[in-house]
């Protein structure tokens, strides 16, 4: 029998008041004009971002504790609505110009995602790691909360303190003895039902419906890459990608501090990111063109190869809905022949510097190979009189293009 989703808490009030207190937060940087806030993960405290803080000077910083955790325990429900309600109060109240970026992790991201969807007027980039829609084992594991609270138990309090630094220290990460005593003390039942429950919420049409432009970031040696490709192809934002840290461990703002602060930072700031931060490609919609203008091959394909550079929408011919976001590619090696020759026939050619001799060659004899596009060449950019190149995303009831994109038929010239 189908289940009906559980409709979410209505947001709550915007002030404090006795029986909704303030969470308890950290402000840092009073003196810059721009606020990050900084959203930890399930039985954490705001001490999570401690090796982070120092790389993020530029900013004005609110850490909280989030309901339920630390020294904002006793404010409970611990769910995922009601906590970005209150976190929506912070900003409201503390962060400047009333608006902030915001960065989450694990249960945070949840956190930061439900926040900009519900008080999308206070949010104005969000950078989130592991807060993806929840399928397969990982749906599993959350829908049965008591796997949690018993692994916790056994982690943080059968597991000798010295054993469980070692082994973090191996992993490469910092030193952070405060935060395991905090861990201990926030390891509730019904912290852990209610955040677990909203976990499961999150769904892919509550992608699609995101407002604001999102990073969304896989730890590559546990977190679900596929579910953040997912992501990446269909937020709805300009811009919004979804990428992985290779060998990064759940938590890996401990063990990339500074890694995550630039990635932060690159996002913020609308720079190129870090390198170690691969961007997950999405799915390409390619039309090939002769220069006569019969179409003589259309290609869905999936680019391999890792993306790190933004670039204009491709797909602006769709002017009534949100704008996805095609990247520049770094190497890809495919070939896409047009003609009837085999492909033995064809030398291999590199678009971006042949494009005359493409242009020179004769209507029966038309063909085209592409192999290794330069990384900084837009796919754009290698439309031309003898190609016309366009993408769009994946067809949908919205787009009447059914993944062939609109592109003008070159005319054919008068005979002489």
């Amino acid at each position: 029998m189908a289940t009906t989703k559980p409709a979410d808490p209505e947001p709550l009030a915007t002030e404090p008041t006795e029986s909704e207190p303030e969470l308890f937060f950290v402000s840092l940087n009073d003196d810059k004009p721009t606020t990050i806030v900084l959203l930890h993960g399930l039985l954490n405290c705001h001490l999570e971002w401690e090796f982070v803080i120092p790389h993020l000077a530029d900013y004005h910083i609110l850490a909280p504790d989030l309901s339920g955790h630390s020294r904002s325990r006793d404010i409970l429900p611990a769910d995922i609505p009601t906590s970005a309600d209150r976190v929506a109060g912070l900003i409201r109240r503390h962060a400047k110009d009333g608006r902030a970026h915001a960065v989450g992790l694990s249960m945070g991201a949840f956190v930061a995602l439900r926040l900009s969807q519900r008080h999308r007027d206070l949010v104005r980039t969000a950078f989130v790691t592991a807060g993806h829609p929840m399928e397969r084992q990982w749906a599993w594991v959350v829908g049965h909360p008591q796997l949690t609270f018993y692994l916790t138990l056994f982690l943080l309090e059968a597991v000798p303190r010295w054993l469980y630094l070692g082994v973090a220290a191996r992993r490469g990460m910092r030193r952070h003895e405060a935060l395991l005593g905090e861990m201990r003390r926030n390891r509730r039942w019904e912290v852990i039902r209610d955040v677990d429950a909203g976990l499961l919420q999150l769904g892919w049409d509550d992608v699609r419906a995101l407002p604001v432009r999102t990073m969304s970031v896989a730890a590559g040696g546990v977190d679900d890459v596929e579910a953040v490709r997912r992501m990446g192809r269909e937020m709805p934002v300009a811009g919004s990608l979804g990428a992985v840290v290779r060998g990064a461990v759940h938590t890996w703002n401990l063990q990339k501090p500074e890694l995550f602060a630039e990635g932060i930072k690159a996002w913020i700031e609308e720079r190129p990111l870090p390198e170690e931060l691969e961007v997950l490609t999405r799915d390409v919609y390619i039309a090939v063109l002769s220069r006569q203008g019969s179409l003589f091959f259309s290609l869905i394909f999936p680019c391999l190869s890792p993306l790190r550079r933004s670039s204009p929408p491709m797909n602006a011919h769709h002017s009534d809905r949100p704008q996805r976001t095609t990247r520049p590619m770094p190497v890809i090696n495919i070939q896409l022949i047009i003609g009837q020759q085999p492909l033995s026939g064809y030398l291999k050619q590199r678009v971006s510097s042949n494009a005359k001799r493409a242009n020179a060659a004769s209507p029966a004899s038309s063909s085209l190979a592409i192999s290794s596009i330069s990384p900084r060449r837009h796919l754009t950019s290698l439309a031309d009189n003898s190609l016309g190149l366009a993408a769009c995303g994946p067809p949908d009831a919205t787009c009447n293009c059914r993944g062939v994109p609109k592109v003008p038929v070159p005319q054919s010239r008068p005979s002489d």
